[in-house]
């Protein structure tokens, strides 16, 4: 991404490649130092890049952490994990961390709320949607209904239920079946879980 306003720049390039899932489409919105790295360590894990391309769709680059995204925070923090197990533990090990460290920031996703005005449907020009990250990646609720631009709002909500109970909840988002046997989902009772393609 370039230095533009990010949620612009997110919006376009949604927009620009709608079904396009390749490196050099999720590279537009990771940042680039992030996804060289990720692309590096893919030859020894390509893990590494199949998570981070859902979770860059999940949560595109329009969420904000401090002074960078959500999406750049939360993969930077997953890559340093891959890289301290990677030395001493070994490849399976790393990845295991790197997905755990991404599975652990989940919970922050629901601290979000997402409006973006629709153009999607005829006489629906202007409409307001909010985002529900239980039902669809954000990339995919911006090109269902054709947002053209977003409002993003953050506040803690107390949900009644654990981090790791959160993070279960919108895991089948990010990780696919083998993946989510990590936190003790069984491969035979995953079918149960609904996954979004992308």
């Amino acid at each position: 991404m370039t230095d533009k306003n990010p949620i612009v720049e997110c919006l376009y390039v949604l927009k620009r490649t709608p079904s396009d899932t390749s490196k050099r489409a999720i590279a537009s919105i990771i940042k680039s130092s992030i996804m060289d790295d990720i692309s590096v360590m893919s030859n020894n894990h390509p893990g590494l890049f199949n998570v981070a391309k859902r979770y860059a769709l999940y949560v595109t680059a329009v969420l904000p952490a401090g002074q960078e995204t959500l999406l750049d925070y939360t993969l930077s923090q997953a890559m340093l994990e891959w890289h301290l197990r990677y030395i001493n533990e070994g490849c399976e090990d790393a990845f295991k961390a790197y997905c755990q460290v991404i599975f652990d920031s989940l919970p922050l996703i629901l601290d979000f709320t997402v409006m973006g005005n629709s153009t999607a449907k005829a006489g629906s020009s202007g409409l307001s949607l909010i985002w529900d990250c239980t039902h669809s990646s954000l990339s995919s609720w911006i090109k269902e209904h054709g947002i053209t631009n977003v409002n993003i709002y953050t506040s803690k909500v107390k949900h009644g239920l654990t981090d790791r109970e959160l993070s279960m909840l919108l895991a089948c988002k990010v990780f696919d079946r083998s993946e989510l046997k990590f936190w003790g989902l069984q491969p035979e009772y995953s079918h149960l879980l609904p996954m979004e393609e992308v």
